[in-house]
C-alpha cells in the first residue's frame, strides 16, 4: 500500500516534540512509557501482544527494532545505513518525558491532520489538564 508507506516515511521526519505531543494526545498510556534517547523516541511495547497498536505506531513513523526490542521513532534524525554496535543509551542523553512536566497536547484534529493518520476511534474532547 503505497499511501501508508508514504505516510510512514513522512511521519518519520516529525520532531521529537511533535511525536511526544501525538503520543500524549492519542496514546497516553504509551506516552507514559516513552523514553527519549538523544532525539529519538523509544517505546517498550511488544508488537505481538497488541497488533492494532503496532499498526498505529508504524503509521505514526515508528519502526520495530528487533535487536533492542523497542519501537523507535527517529524524529527526523536518522541515517538509513548507520547502526550502533552498542546501546545508544550509553552515548546519548536519555529521559522519560512523563517524569518531567507533561507536554501540552495539540488538539486532536490538528494532530491527526499534521500526521495524516486516520484515528481508529472518534475522540470528542481532550482535556489539556493532567
Amino acid at each position: 500500500r503505497p499511501s501508508s508507506v508514504s505516510k510512514h516515511q513522512a511521519n518519520r521526519g516529525l520532531s521529537t516534540e511533535a511525536v511526544l505531543n501525538c503520543l500524549r494526545t492519542l496514546l497516553p498510556r504509551q506516552y507514559e512509557l516513552a523514553e527519549v534517547v538523544g532525539k529519538w523516541v523509544w517505546l517498550d511495547v511488544s508488537p505481538a501482544r497488541q497488533p492494532g497498536l503496532a499498526r498505529l505506531l508504524w503509521s505514526l513513523g515508528f519502526h520495530w527494532n528487533q535487536r533492542c526490542g523497542v519501537w523507535q521513532h527517529p524524529c527526523g534524525k536518522f541515517d538509513p545505513l548507520g547502526s550502533h554496535p552498542t546501546d545508544p543509551r550509553a552515548k546519548y542523553h536519555t529521559y522519560f518525558p512523563a517524569d518531567i512536566l507533561p507536554l501540552e497536547p495539540m488538539p486532536c484534529n490538528q494532530t491527526a491532520l499534521a500526521l495524516s493518520v486516520k484515528l481508529p476511534v472518534k475522540i470528542t474532547a481532550i482535556s489539556g489538564k493532567s
